[in-house]
C-alpha cells in the first residue's frame, strides 16, 4: 500500500512539473469535457438502467 502512495505522489509531480504544450483554455476545457461526460454516464447509468442501488432497500 506504501508503494501505491509513494508512485501516485511520484507521478502527481512529474505530471506538475513536466513542461505542458497545451494552452490553459485546452487544459480546462478537457477536464470539464471529462467531467461533464462522466456526470452525464453516471446519471444514464443509475436512472435509466438502475445500476447504482446501494443507497436504496432490497439491493444487493
Amino acid at each position: 500500500m506504501i508503494y501505491l502512495l509513494i508512485s501516485i505522489f511520484i507521478f502527481n509531480l512529474a505530471a506538475y512539473f513536466s513542461p505542458k504544450h497545451l494552452k490553459r483554455q485546452e487544459i480546462y476545457s478537457t477536464a470539464l469535457f471529462s467531467f461533464l461526460l462522466g456526470l452525464i454516464i453516471d446519471v444514464i447509468f443509475a436512472l435509466r438502467y438502475q445500476l447504482y442501488g446501494y443507497f436504496e432497500q432490497g439491493s444487493n
